[in-house]
């Protein structure tokens, strides 16, 4: 019983963890998507504005998918975590699972 009490203070650490690097995720999602999207609305008169604001769109775009991956990892990640949790409490008679939202 103390091993499954141990697994699951682990899993609840982990679970605190992932919650703290989905909100720093999701923060720079949306500093990220502000760029890509002031990007987008800017007109550049010269040529060379026009290539550097496309340059700098196309890299944040890539910035835009590689953060939403790994935001979508993580919380797959997250979900089978909690479900390995509920079965802990679920098998050592506990009831005081909270789900991290």
């Amino acid at each position: 019983a103390r091993l499954g009490e141990q697994r699951a203070q682990l899993l609840e650490t982990k679970l605190s963890a992932l919650d703290e690097d989905l909100n720093a995720i999701d923060d720079r999602l949306e500093r990220s998507l502000r760029l890509f999207k002031q990007l987008v609305a800017m007109v550049p008169l010269t040529r060379q504005g026009r290539t550097r604001t496309v340059q700098y769109a196309s890299a944040a775009r890539e910035r835009l998918k590689e953060l939403y991956m790994s935001e979508q990892r993580l919380t797959c990640y997250k979900d089978v975590l909690e479900l390995d949790l509920a079965i802990e409490y679920e098998l050592g008679g506990h009831t005081t699972f909270s789900s991290h939202e």
